[in-house]
């Protein structure tokens, strides 16, 4: 058994090791680790928003679950198949749709699996080819599909931000933000919402460096 900060911990190490030996396996071209590492975890990010859009029901009840019960998954026992990916995802979106935007936890809503399939497919899809297209010394191909996945990762990230930050001034949307769900200031009483940083930062990162180094 392990607790849900554990499972996530385990499952980011394993993903470290794999980046690792590619990274000793592989000559990679023009690609700075960081920005690697960036791309290999938006591959896995894929992994887990299909995962949620195949297991909407469950993480709702799930988070509906943890609501009722006042309980967060970072403390809760699980079983350590929850590290296996499609597992983890499951966990970690129920935590996010109870804490952070419970419209994941809207049956008949499909803005949420609009946000979170596309990014599965154009940005983390497409970051795997890009990846492959690197490592085989395609370097146009590579530039092009990088350049268009990471486009993709950051209109993904202000669409999905700019509609949260309308519906939690707009009283009839379940984030509203209200005494039963209160947003604080600059959200500080939703912090699992931070995590959206990442993927609004390292895509306009990415396509800056590319850039301003002229590769092309």
């Amino acid at each position: 058994m392990v607790t849900g900060t554990q499972g996530a911990i385990i499952e980011l190490g394993i993903f470290g090791l794999i980046d690792f030996e590619i990274l000793q396996l592989v000559e990679l071209t023009n690609l700075p680790i960081v920005i690697f590492v960036w791309m290999s975890f938006t591959v896995l990010t894929g992994l887990w928003e299909i995962s949620f859009v195949m297991n909407r029901k469950q993480i709702g009840s799930t988070a509906l679950s943890l609501l009722a019960n006042r309980e967060k998954v970072w403390s809760k026992k699980y079983d350590c198949e929850m590290i296996i990916p499609w597992q983890l995802a499951i966990v970690f979106y129920s935590e996010y749709a109870a804490y952070a935007d419970r419209e994941y936890m809207c049956r008949f809503d499909k803005w949420s699996v609009i946000i979170e399939g596309s990014h599965a497919l154009f940005c983390g899809g497409i970051s795997f080819v890009s990846i492959m297209f690197n490592i085989y010394g395609y370097m146009y191909q590579f530039y092009f599909t990088l350049a268009m996945a990471m486009s993709f990762q950051l209109m993904n990230s202000i669409l999905y931000m700019g509609q949260y930050i309308i519906q939690i001034n707009n009283p009839h949307s379940v984030n509203y933000n209200r005494p039963a769900f209160p947003c604080g200031v600059m959200l500080y009483k939703r912090p699992f919402m931070y995590i959206n940083v990442f993927w609004t930062v390292m895509p306009a990162y990415t396509l800056y460096f590319y850039m301003s180094h002229f590769y092309v």
